[in-house]
C-alpha cells in the first residue's frame, strides 16, 4: 500500500487539500480500514476533486473560514454538517461514488478552518495569504517529514460525544490554528517565498504548520469513521493494485497536469507580489476567495467600508523570520542535499594549458561527484507517511566521476580573454584523438583548421547531410512551438504548434582533417572578439552544453537586445504579434507588465500565465551560460525558473523532473526529434547555474 500511495502523491495531488485527504486515508483504523482505502482509491478521481470543489466550482469562500476570535464568523460549521449529511445519505444507499466525492468536499470545509489564515483577517495576511500557501504546498511533504521525525509524529485527535460533536471538531480545529495566525505573519518572509516557495517559511513557521497538518489529517480520518460507524454499510470488495493503476492511468499526463497548475499558481503569487512592491498592499491582485473574504470582514465584521481600511497602514510581515525554532532533523536533512551542491562548487575551477603537441588522451565522462550520488536516508514509515516518489523501475548506477568544479563565490566575467598566440582555442576534453589507420604509418597528426567542436565523451561523428545543422550569424534558440499550460480541454492549443523557425539542412561543418607531418607545428588562432557568440548552434543529439570549466568565460546564448524572435518558445508568428504590441526586444519583453499585455494581445494561447511562463525562460536563458532555447524549456516546465533553483537541487532529482516531463506530449513537442538530457547534461546545467549573471546588471547594460 505504501509505493501505490507514493505513486498516487506524485501523480495526482496537486494541492494541499489533496495531500491532506489522501494522507487522511493512511490513518483510517478499524477492520475494515484496508477495505475503505481500496474504495477512495478506486474513485480516487472523483475524492480529489471534491476536495477542490468549494475553492474551484462553489466558490462559497465565506464557508471556508472560522474566526474564533469573532464570534466564529465565518460558514466553515454549517458546510461541513451539510456535506457530513450529505455523505451518509450516499453510503447508506451504496452509492459509492457519489459517497466519495462528497466525502472529498467534507475535506475541504473541515480543513481549511485548520489554517491560521483562515481564522483572522488582516491585510498584512493578506499581502502573504497566497504565497505563503503555495509554499505550504510546495513544501508539504518536508512538512510531513517534520511532523513524525521531530515532532513526534501524528497526534492524537478524539470525537467529542453529543449530536453537535462535528460542530465541535470543526470550532476545535479552528482554535487550534489560531494562535499560530500571528506568528505565521511574522516568520514567512513573502520576498524570499515567491521566488523558492519552501524558503520562504523559516523553521518556526514550518513546525507551527506541521503540526495543524497532522490535527487536519488526524481530525478528518475520524471524521470518516464516524460516518462509516452511523451509515452501518458494508463496504465493497475492491482490489486497487499499483499495476492496475499504471496501466489504467497516463503518468507523463498527469505530470503535464501537475506542471500546469503549478504554473498558473506561480503567475498568481508573482502578480500578488508585484502588487505589493509596487503600493505595499495586495488588493487588486488578490485571488477572488481572498478578495470576497475581504469585503465580506470589512463589511460584516469591521463595519467600515474599504476605502476607510485602505488608508489604514498595513502591519508588517516577516518580522520574525530567522528567527525562533532552530532547524530540527527533518529539515536538516531536506536542506543538506542544496548545501551539498552548492559546496562542491564553490572551490576555483582547476585551469590547465591547452598543449597542441601532446597527444590526446582517451577522455573520461565529467561525472557525478560522491555527494550527489549520495541517497536520502531514514525513509518515512510504511503506512503512517508515505513520501512521493516516482514509479519507474531502477535505473543503473551510473559510472562514479568526478564533476568539473566551479568558481561560484564570485560572479562570472562577462568578456572573454583573447586567447594566446602559442595555444589553439581547442578544448581537448571535448574531442578524442582519432587513431591512424591501419594501412597508413603511424605518424603524429595535426589539426590543420581546427574549430570547436563540441561532444559527449565519443569520438565526434561526421554529421550526414540529413542532419540539418543551423548556419546564420548569430544563434537561433530554435525552440519548439510555443508551449501551453493547458487547465482542460477547453483551452486552445497556440497558434504557434505548427509553426518552427527555418532549420532547412545545411552543408555539415568540415571534420578536421589529418595531415601526416614530420612534427607537429602550433596554430595561431585570431582572438575572438568579447561579444562574438558562436557561429551556430549543435543540435541535443549531436552536442551538450560546453563545460563551464574549460578555461574560457561562459557563453550566453541570449541577450537583453536581442529581438524578440530569438527568446524561447516565440516563433516568427508570435513575435509580429508581439511587435505590434510594441515588444521588439527581448528587454520590452522582459520590462513588459504581462496581465496589461495580455490584454492588449487578446489572444487565448498567449493568456497571462503562458506569457509568464515564456518570461521565466528569457529571463534564465540571459542569465545563465550554456543554457538554449530547449533547454530552458524544459527547466521551466519542471519549475525551475531562477538560476539559484538549479544551485538548490541534486542533479539525480533534477533528471527524474525532466525524464517525467520529457515522456509527456508537452516535452516531446519540446524535444521534437532530439533525445532528452542525460544525467551528463543536466549535471552541467548546475555547472553552469554557478557562472550565472545577475539579470539587473544586464538590463542596466543593455
Amino acid at each position: 500500500m505504501s509505493l501505490l500511495f507514493n505513486v498516487l502523491f506524485a501523480w495526482k495531488c496537486k494541492s494541499t487539500h489533496h495531500k491532506l485527504a489522501l494522507d487522511a486515508l493512511t490513518q483510517l483504523r478499524g477492520p475494515d480500514a484496508l477495505r475503505w482505502q481500496n474504495l477512495f482509491l478506486k474513485n480516487i478521481e472523483p475524492y480529489l476533486e471534491g476536495s477542490k470543489a468549494p475553492d474551484d466550482r462553489f466558490k462559497d469562500f465565506k464557508n471556508h473560514v472560522l474566526h474564533v476570535a469573532e464570534s466564529n464568523w465565518g460558514g466553515a460549521v454549517a458546510a461541513a454538517a451539510k456535506w457530513y449529511a450529505m455523505t451518509l445519505e450516499s453510503l447508506r444507499s451504496e452509492d459509492w461514488a457519489t459517497a466519495v466525492y462528497r466525502a472529498g468536499v467534507l475535506s475541504h470545509y473541515y480543513t481549511d478552518p485548520i489554517q491560521p489564515f483562515h481564522t483572522g483577517q488582516s491585510d498584512a495576511e493578506g499581502n502573504i495569504h497566497r504565497a505563503a500557501e503555495w509554499s505550504i504546498a510546495q513544501g508539504y511533504d518536508e512538512l510531513r517529514q517534520i511532523l513524525l521525525q521531530d515532532l513526534g509524529g501524528w497526534p492524537e485527535v478524539t470525537v467529542p460525544g453529543g449530536a453537535d460533536w462535528l460542530s465541535r471538531m470543526v470550532t476545535a480545529g479552528a482554535e487550534a490554528a489560531h494562535p499560530h495566525y500571528q506568528p505565521l505573519i511574522d516568520h514567512y518572509d513573502v520576498h524570499v517565498g515567491v521566488k523558492n516557495p519552501p524558503a520562504g517559511m523559516d523553521q518556526e513557521f514550518k513546525d507551527r504548520i506541521a503540526r495543524l497538518i497532522g490535527h487536519a489529517v488526524v481530525g478528518f480520518a475520524r471524521i470518516l469513521e464516524k460516518c462509516f460507524s452511523e451509515a452501518a454499510a458494508d463496504p465493497p470488495h475492491t482490489s486497487v493494485t499499483l499495476d492496475g493503476v499504471l496501466s489504467a492511468l497516463a503518468i507523463p499526463i498527469h505530470f503535464v497536469t501537475k506542471r500546469m497548475a503549478d504554473g498558473k499558481e506561480r503567475a498568481i503569487v508573482e502578480a500578488a507580489y508585484r502588487e505589493l512592491q509596487a503600493t505595499g498592499r495586495v488588493k487588486d491582485a488578490l485571488s477572488e476567495d481572498d478578495r470576497s473574504i475581504r469585503e465580506l470582514h470589512t463589511t460584516e465584521v469591521l463595519k467600515t467600508t474599504e476605502a476607510a481600511l485602505d488608508a489604514k497602514p498595513v502591519g508588517p510581515t516577516g518580522a520574525k523570520y530567522a528567527s525562533g525554532t532552530p532547524a530540527g532533523g527533518a529539515t536538516a536533512k531536506a536542506t543538506a542535499s542544496a548545501k551539498r551542491v552548492a559546496t562542491r562548487l564553490e572551490s576555483p575551477p582547476a585551469r590547465t594549458e591547452a598543449k597542441p603537441a601532446a597527444p590526446a588522451a582517451p577522455p573520461q565522462k565529467p561525472p557525478i561527484a560522491a555527494a550527489a550520488a549520495e541517497k536520502t536516508k531514514d525513509p518515512l514509515p510504511v503506512v503512517a507517511a508515505p513520501s512521493p516518489v516516482k514509479a519507474e523501475p531502477p535505473k543503473a548506477e551510473p559510472p562514479k566521476v568526478e564533476t568539473p568544479k566551479v568558481e561560484a563565490a564570485k560572479p562570472a566575467p562577462l568578456k572573454v580573454e583573447p586567447p594566446k598566440a602559442e595555444a589553439p582555442n581547442v578544448e581537448p576534453a571535448m574531442v578524442e584523438a582519432p587513431k591512424p589507420a591501419p594501412v597508413a604509418p603511424p605518424a603524429p597528426a595535426t589539426l590543420e583548421t581546427p574549430k570547436p567542436v563540441v561532444g559527449k565523451s565519443e569520438p565526434v561523428p561526421v554529421p550526414s547531410p540529413s542532419e540539418p545543422v543551423a548556419e546564420t550569424p548569430k544563434p537561433r534558440n530554435e525552440p519548439s512551438p510555443a508551449v501551453l499550460k493547458v487547465v482542460g480541454p477547453e483551452k486552445p492549443v497556440s497558434s504557434d504548434v505548427a509553426e518552427t523557425k527555418p532549420s532547412a539542412p545545411a552543408a555539415a561543418p568540415p571534420a578536421p582533417t589529418l595531415k601526416p607531418a614530420p612534427a607537429p607545428e602550433p596554430v595561431t588562432l585570431a582572438a575572438k572578439s568579447p561579444q562574438q557568440k558562436p557561429v551556430s548552434e549543435p543540435s541535443r543529439e549531436t552536442a551538450a552544453p560546453a563545460k563551464a570549466n574549460s578555461g574560457r568565460a561562459p557563453r550566453f546564448y541570449l541577450d537583453m537586445d536581442d529581438p524578440i524572435v530569438e527568446a524561447p518558445s516565440i516563433g516568427p508568428k508570435t513575435a509580429d504579434r508581439l511587435q505590434a504590441a510594441g515588444i521588439r526586444t527581448v528587454a520590452d519583453f522582459l520590462d513588459a507588465d504581462i496581465d496589461a499585455l495580455a490584454k492588449r494581445l487578446n489572444q487565448k494561447q498567449m493568456a497571462a500565465d503562458v506569457l509568464m511562463e515564456w518570461q521565466q525562460q528569457a529571463a534564465l536563458m540571459i542569465r545563465t551560460p550554456e543554457l538554449r532555447g530547449h533547454d530552458v524549456q524544459i527547466l521551466v516546465a519542471c519549475g525551475i525558473t531562477e538560476s539559484e533553483d538549479l544551485l538548490s537541487i541534486e542533479p539525480e532529482a533534477l533528471l527524474d523532473l525532466v525524464d517525467t516531463f520529457c515522456m509527456s506530449p508537452e516535452g516531446e513537442r519540446v524535444l521534437r526529434d532530439s533525445k532528452p538530457p542525460d544525467l551528463e547534461e543536466v549535471q552541467e546545467w548546475i555547472v553552469a547555474a554557478a557562472q550565472a549573471r545577475p539579470l539587473p546588471e544586464v538590463r542596466k547594460a543593455a
